[in-house]
């Protein structure tokens, strides 16, 4: 054991100065003091920046007890080497600027001053207890942010409704502007989008707050119908969007009725509206100058169509177009639907897109052309599959037809 502790420094010596040799370093003339030598392999840079720790790797060679080689560290001694050897050291926890020098009795062999930045601070932690709470705590704010901006989109689209009195597409940018204000800005605004979403469905919802009133021209051969509606300050509006912006984004037109002793009532689109009766286009004139329609009735007319039941009559014959109308729209979808299937499967059968020549995709292209035209003559002539029929006992909408 003995043998070992005093041939084990002399076997690393050996090992330094064969791996010394075996790289033949050549020393610098400043890293040099008479017998004395360093070299340096890690030495901060003068003048630099760094973080964290540095690192100071020097060999040494011919030092001894009373000529030893120091590294000094902001003029205070930092190490000290009175041996041979190759050392190594890690500067840590500095901060600012420093001086740091690797000296011997008669010479400085490097210095140099740098900066060290501190490292980035350490995220906050907290316990996983602690963020569920406050996870917890977060989400019912949210809710009942949205849940309050949704309450308050409510008495808005009443409130729009009541300035526009009939419902407008052109109001309904009011809420698509919220919207689209709390998408650009979603993590602010985000209790913009309830708000808006319940500002435009009861603007839709709500009840229309206007009076309406029917106009029936009557005069030979032609009979038609014009619904307005009123105001409280008896004024029809006739629109609503940015046109009419010098009137608060509304038209509207005072209306004079003469002679409207005797009205009916009418039946449109579930809404019951009280109607006069007009004698020809001469006594309903629109005056736009004067932003005034001159309605002059005819009580006589209107007696005797309340009388007769003839606007009962037309009630029904509207009520069955319109029965008639939803019916033939929902068979035409149908056969669209059918038409386009009909076509698809042709092409995915005859390989149209996987044709690689003009002759034979003009001849596939007749062939199902062909196909389809056959497919097409000899489709049911019955109703349409999804278009609906009326049972054999139905009546048009508003009771019997005279």
């Amino acid at each position: 054991m003995r043998k070992l502790l005093v041939l084990g420094p002399l076997f690393f010596s050996f090992i330094f100065i064969a791996a010394v040799y075996a790289l033949q370093v050549e020393v610098p003339p400043n890293w040099r003091a008479g017998s004395l030598a360093v070299y340096l392999f890690s030495f901060p840079e003068d003048g630099g920046e760094y973080r964290g720790s540095l690192t100071i790797a020097l060999a040494v060679w011919n030092a001894r007890p009373e000529d030893p080689v120091r590294i000094l560290l902001d003029g205070e001694e930092y190490a000290v080497i009175d041996h041979e050897g190759y050392f190594t050291y890690t500067l840590k926890g500095l901060r600012g600027s420093h001086h740091v020098a690797v000296v011997c009795r008669y010479r400085i062999f490097a210095q140099a001053a740098f900066w060290v930045r501190p490292p980035p601070p350490r995220p906050a932690m907290i316990p996983l207890s602690d963020f569920y709470e406050r996870l917890r705590r977060e989400r019912e704010r949210m809710t009942w942010i949205m849940v309050g901006s949704t309450a308050l989109g409510v008495p808005l689209g009443i409130w729009t409704k009541k300035k526009t009195r009939i419902r407008s597409e052109w109001a309904l940018t009011l809420p698509a502007s919220v919207l689209i204000l709390g998408l650009w800005r979603l993590d602010s605004l985000y209790m913009l989008l309830p708000m808006g979403v319940a500002w435009a469905l009861t603007y839709v919802l709500a009840r229309e707050y206007a009076n309406y009133l029917g106009v029936f021209i009557i005069q030979v051969g032609l009979v038609e119908k014009i619904e307005l509606a009123l105001d409280e300050g008896n004024y029809a509006i006739l629109g609503v969007g940015p046109r009419y912006w010098r009137s608060w984004f509304i038209k509207r037109y005072k209306v004079e009725i003469r002679e409207a002793r005797d009205t009916f009532t009418f039946t449109s689109k579930g809404v019951v509206i009280r109607c006069v009766a007009v004698r020809g286009y001469e006594n309903y004139q629109v005056d736009d100058e004067k932003k005034l329609i001159r309605i002059r009735a005819d009580p006589a007319l209107s007696k005797v169509l309340k009388e007769s039941e003839a606007v009962e009559w037309l009630q029904n014959k509207v009520a069955d177009l319109e029965f008639k109308t939803l019916l033939t729209e929902r068979a035409l979808r149908a056969l669209v639907a059918h038409v386009i299937g009909s076509f698809e499967r042709i092409v995915r059968d005859l390989l149209v897109d996987k044709v690689k020549t003009p002759e034979e995709l003009r001849r596939r292209i007749a062939a199902a052309k062909e196909r389809l035209r056959r497919e097409l003559e000899e489709a049911p002539a019955g109703p349409v599959e999804g278009a609906g029929t009326p049972p054999a006992s139905a009546e048009p909408i508003g009771g019997e037809t005279r």
